[in-house]
């Protein structure tokens, strides 16, 4: 997720120039651009996408306001594969999944997989 949080970090740092009162076209111009990069990069829809990819695999909405470290091995592997769903990888192999998930999540995860580009 470093390209949505670098295009976060751009659009934060451009609105606060715009905030702090500077409205010249050129500060302006930097703001849609760093907006329409956010965009571009998911960046309105990731909080969503993160909440559906936990959902498929059997976290509950109240787990998402819990540290990594407070869940189980089984559950930290969960945390990690998550990461790696969201992170628009190129390239992603994963080997016998069924061995680790149930079924329904493992059609949740071949689902998110198949709406890679």
């Amino acid at each position: 997720m470093t390209l949505i949080e670098d295009a976060r970090k751009l659009l934060e740092s451009t609105s606060k120039i715009v905030e702090d009162g500077d409205f010249s076209e050129e500060a302006l111009d930097k703001l849609a651009a760093a907006q329409e990069e956010f965009q571009n990069q998911g960046g309105y829809e990731q909080e969503q996408m993160v909440n559906v990819v936990l959902k498929g695999l059997g976290f509950a909405p109240e787990d998402t306001a819990q540290l990594c470290t407070d869940f189980s091995g089984g559950w930290q592997m969960r945390i990690a594969l998550v990461r790696l769903l969201l992170s628009k990888l190129s390239l992603l192999l994963l080997d016998e999944l069924s061995n680790h998930l149930d079924s329904a999540e493992t059609v949740s995860v071949k689902f998110f997989c198949s709406l890679y580009d």
